[in-house]
């Protein structure tokens, strides 16, 4: 998927939390009913996902946007 901070912040998402474990950094990101989570292995994405209600799916861009306006309008 690869989202940049910029992207998600035009989006409308807020960084709610980062936190490091191990040798990772997650960043999740917030709107309305939709998470999306980022974790880097030193500074290269390593996974990113998107959580609704509890679950995780892998979705593109595209997709984001959709469910965006499906959830958060």
């Amino acid at each position: 998927m690869t989202l940049s901070m910029q992207s998600l912040h035009d989006l409308g998402f807020e960084l709610v939390r980062s936190y490091p474990h191990d040798e990772y950094i997650t960043q999740v990101y917030e709107k309305g009913r939709l998470k999306v989570e980022r974790t880097f292995e030193n500074y290269t994405i390593h996974s990113e996902e998107v959580i609704i209600g509890g679950e995780y799916f892998d979705v593109t861009w595209e997709k984001l946007v959709m469910l965006d306006k499906l959830l958060n309008d």
